[in-house]
């Protein structure tokens, strides 16, 4: 069992965690719901899925995996296993589906996947989706992004899979990542820009017979918005091959702007969860859901938790337009 040495960062951000428990009330960091429209409740069937949020979480003194990137072949094994483990249990098809998408974002994206590598994910009718890394894509300073491709490109589409910030402050690529989150034009803004003629071409390389959809969590959903509304015409329509953003900053004033000029825009599902500070800075915008569970969870943990691993997780639609509007919103 692996126990990192703690260092001066990871001392800082459990005083920030404690001291922004007292701060903030659940309340004051909720978001605007539809009140006409119903709570969708998944329950986990599956208590093996909560031990595993819980023993490889982001705050986990022993092995955290999830949020935090790793570079041992060790930590992709684990992940896959923990897929294969899936495909034995019997999920609602909107749990799985969703629970496969913030292991995507969450777990793999933090891991160390090479050229060629090969991820199956479990499907929700039994069968295996098999992608495989066709590029790893240098954003800046060795901040990664992932292109993958899907073994039989006729049923699924192309991935452009963002990595979120990285807290290794020991790294060039974590420092770069937290300085992106700092950008003044929009967190993760320059990293978009500085590998927007490499991407451009794997998307263009890639866009048939399905258009390809981007999936990115934090920093790394900031970067997805970034694409979806500076090349619109790059990705999928099809809500089906939607992109997925999970607890991603909101849209910095000047790119929200541009979506007034996009008539055909991507299908695109974002999700914010509860209790978390980082969604309430910048502007909300199309579908976007709120992700909750039953307890109180202060603002860094509901960050980083996998919430479709609670015993149940609540979503909500939210209402973007008075969202945006909101006492406790940072625009």
């Amino acid at each position: 069992m692996k126990n990192p040495p703690q260092n001066k960062f990871d001392e800082w951000i459990d005083t920030l965690e404690q001291t922004l428990k007292f701060q903030f009330t659940k309340e004051l960091l909720t978001y605007e719901h539809f009140q006409d429209q119903p709570t969708t409740i998944l329950t986990n069937p599956s208590p093996e899925l909560k031990s595993f949020a819980d023993h490889y979480g982001y705050h986990s003194p022993d092995f955290p995996l999830i949020g935090k990137q790793t570079k041992d072949h060790q930590d992709l094994l684990i992940s896959r296993q923990l897929l294969a483990f899936i495909q034995k249990v019997e999920f609602s098809p909107e749990l799985h589906e969703l629970l496969i998408l913030e292991l995507i974002a969450k777990l793999f994206a933090y891991r160390e996947m090479p050229k060629n590598y090969s991820i199956d994910l479990p499907k929700q009718d039994g069968t295996i989706l098999t992608y495989f890394v066709d590029e790893v894509f240098d954003l800046w300073q060795g901040m990664p992004a992932f292109g993958l491709l899907p073994k039989d490109k006729r049923k699924a589409a192309p991935i452009l899979l963002i990595r979120g910030t990285n807290f290794s402050l020991g790294s060039k690529a974590g420092i770069a990542s937290l300085l992106n989150d700092l950008d003044p034009k929009g967190p993760g803004f320059h990293a978009f820009n500085n590998s927007k003629e490499t991407i451009t071409q794997w998307l263009l390389k890639n866009s048939s017979p399905v258009k390809p959809r981007a999936i990115g969590y934090s920093l790394g959903g900031s970067i997805a918005y970034y694409w979806l509304i500076e090349e619109p015409s790059l990705f999928n329509t099809d809500p089906a091959f939607a992109s997925i953003v999970f607890n991603p900053p909101g849209l910095p004033r000047s790119h929200f702007k541009l979506l007034e000029k996009i008539s055909n825009f991507p299908a695109l599902r974002s999700y914010v969860n509860c209790g978390d500070a980082v969604s309430k800075i910048g502007v909300l915008f199309g579908d976007t859901y709120e992700l909750s569970t039953t307890e109180h969870l202060s603002p860094l943990n509901s960050h980083t938790m996998l919430m479709t691993a609670q015993p149940i997780c609540l979503i909500n639609k939210i209402d973007t337009e008075k969202e945006n509007k909101a006492k406790l919103r940072i625009i």
